[in-house]
């Protein structure tokens, strides 16, 4: 028998998204800003999302969205 297995899934660590997130979208921004997308792993499919809580030292808040890509290459965010 042979048997052929192809995961689809891609493992997020959220706390490691968070800091690798942080530098760009204070870039965007303009203003340095800390990014929480939680913490632990998440197994997530091509199409799926998850979201971020962006904020500064003034109090704003925001929150981010992470589209998921296969492969994770395209992957992009964007601030709602």
């Amino acid at each position: 028998m042979d048997v052929k297995y192809q995961t689809v899934d891609t493992l997020y660590d959220m706390a490691f998204a968070s800091k690798t997130l942080a530098p760009s979208v204070s870039q965007q921004l303009g203003l340095q800003v800390t990014v929480n997308c939680g913490n632990g792993l998440k197994a997530l499919t091509p199409g799926s999302t998850y979201e971020c809580a962006v904020s500064n030292d003034a109090g704003q808040s925001d929150t981010l969205t992470y589209f998921v890509t296969e492969g994770g290459g395209q992957d992009r965010w964007e601030i709602n």
